[in-house]
């Protein structure tokens, strides 16, 4: 198997808070293409080439995704972190190609939950965001919040493990307690397996 080239992680983004008002990054002036799972992994599995020509593009798309959470001030759904959380869950083929895919994938969560947690949903529809935007988006954010305690305890990779500590604690920090009041009591629910992943 071809391990990711050095240059692949610096090139993603460190996971900084999302700027609704920024309009001067190129890929924010149109709205991101939908990130479903198998458009996902092709980009992850790209980014190990150490052909510039075929790493660079699948690197940028991987940005744009990150970015997506706010398109001129707008919320665009692509469904980027759900996907990313289904590669990390497929624990089906423990290769070595599998792994470093969920933990790029993982990285890639640990990057991408600042730019979309950051920013709170309005709680109910307004003139920037319809009542469709707003229930994927509540929706994709309660699943990563199920997902990612069950993820996390049943990871044997420390190297993964770490990566969904740290996007735990990321949407812990946005979202305890007024959005995620059970925190405390999901934890303990799956620390003592009284938790599957739905």
């Amino acid at each position: 198997s071809t391990p990711f080239p050095p240059s692949t992680f610096p090139t993603m983004s460190l996971g900084t808070p999302a700027n609704p008002n920024s309009n001067n990054n190129e890929s924010t002036r149109r709205p991101p293409p939908p990130a479903d799972i198998s458009s996902v992994m092709s980009a992850i599995t790209l980014c190990s080439s150490h052909d510039a020509s075929i790493r660079r593009p699948a690197e940028e798309l991987l940005q744009t995704w990150e970015n997506a959470p706010s398109f001129e001030g707008v919320y665009h759904v692509t469904g980027y972190l759900t996907s990313l959380i289904s590669i990390i869950g497929d624990t089906s083929s423990t290769n070595t190609t599998n792994i470093n895919i969920r933990l790029m994938a993982a990285i890639l969560l640990k990057n991408g939950i600042p730019k979309s947690f950051s920013v709170p949903l309005p709680e109910s529809p307004n003139s920037e965001m319809d009542m469709n935007t707003l229930t994927q988006l509540q929706q994709e954010r309660a699943n990563i919040r199920n997902q990612l305690p069950v993820l996390l305890f049943r990871e044997v990779n420390a190297t993964i493990a770490l990566h969904l500590q740290l996007s735990l604690s990321d949407v812990a920090l946005f979202d305890f307690p007024k959005v995620w009041p059970s925190l405390l009591e999901d934890l303990f629910g799956v620390a003592s397996g009284q938790s599957e992943l739905s």
